[in-house]
């Protein structure tokens, strides 16, 4: 029975923590799969960009035998649809990304003041702890050899 109280009584006392710590996990999870999606897009725009850049120097470099239009006439426009589609979804998580930062920024500022205040605490008493420990040792050895 003494068991119960033992494992209950630390967890209701660190509730806070604790779901601070999983709304912190949750809230980094979205924020990296935003910034994976903006690699990927930025990824794609690239090698779209770098196609584009191909065909139009292949096109300047023969062009008297054929025009760009009748060299690509399909490719080239459908890769300029996938280009603003690409740019659209661009736009878009940009407008994403500035809410969520609305929307978490200040959270996250005071929950990453509280952890520096949490991290600095405990670093405080280790050093108390450290320092009480090893006084008390030397005062101890100066006493008995005294």
């Amino acid at each position: 029975m003494d068991i119960l109280p033992a494992i209950f009584i630390p967890v209701i006392r660190n509730y806070c923590v604790y779901i601070t710590f999983i709304g912190d996990l949750i809230i980094t999870i979205i924020l990296g799969y935003t910034g994976l999606k903006f690699d990927q897009i930025n990824e794609y725009l690239k090698k779209l960009s770098e196609d584009n850049k191909r065909r139009v120097n292949l096109t300047w470099k023969h062009s008297t035998l054929r025009s760009y239009k009748s060299r690509f006439p399909k490719a080239s426009r459908n890769k300029c649809n996938k280009m603003w589609i690409v740019m659209h979804l661009h736009s878009e998580l940009c407008k994403i990304s500035r809410k969520m930062d609305s929307i978490f920024g200040t959270q996250m500022t005071l929950e990453m003041g509280c952890y520096f205040t949490y991290i600095a605490t405990a670093s405080k008493e280790f050093f108390r702890l450290t320092y009480n420990k090893n006084y008390i040792n030397n005062s101890m050895l100066y006493t008995l050899s005294h």
